[in-house]
Parts: C-alpha cells; structure tokens; sequence
C-alpha cells in the first residue's frame, strides 16, 4: 500500500502501438498467446506458425488483479475468466 501512491501518480502512462496490437490480439483470438508477427515471422521468432500460448497454469505466486467496474476495457467478467484461468497461484479479485 505504501508504493501506491507512486504507481498511481504514473497511471494511466504511455506505451507502445506494438502493445495495443498485441492487446487487440488478445482480444480477438480470446487467449493470451506471444505477439503474433504474422505465419512467416512468427516460424524466425517462434519457430513455428502460430505464436506460443502463455502458460497461466504455471504462474504460481499471488497474483491480485484490480479492475474497475466500471472499466470498458478490463472488465469484472473478463479479469474473474483470468483468475480462474491462474490454476497454481492464489491471491484475489478486487473489484473497485
């Protein structure tokens, strides 16, 4: 609780096209996989066609996940959908 007041003073702050292309995919394939390049790219990066799936299921620290309920973009629904999905971690939702 003591470092929020620093994280918050840098929130929202800027990022990269590269990072909302990648939160779009996120978004339309409806998994949470590595940045896809495209078939040709992903098999120099990845070695092969499709970019590899995060393994949430091996995460195992506490995560706390924070979502507002009324956020467009991070929703309550969605970041129960995450939590459910972090199978070896514990820790919590907290909805604001």
């Amino acid at each position: 609780m003591k470092r929020m007041p620093v994280i918050m003073g840098h929130f929202p702050a800027g990022s990269s096209t590269k990072n909302f292309v990648h939160f779009s995919q996120f978004i339309k394939k409806e998994h949470l996989c590595a940045y896809d390049y495209g078939e040709k790219k992903n098999m120099v990066v990845y070695g092969q066609k499709t970019p590899p799936a995060y393994e949430l299921g091996n995460i195992n620290i506490p995560v706390h996940l924070y979502v507002g309920k009324y956020d467009k973009l991070a929703t309550v629904a969605d970041a129960k959908i995450l939590f459910d999905r972090l199978t070896n971690s514990s820790g919590k939702v907290f909805i604001l």
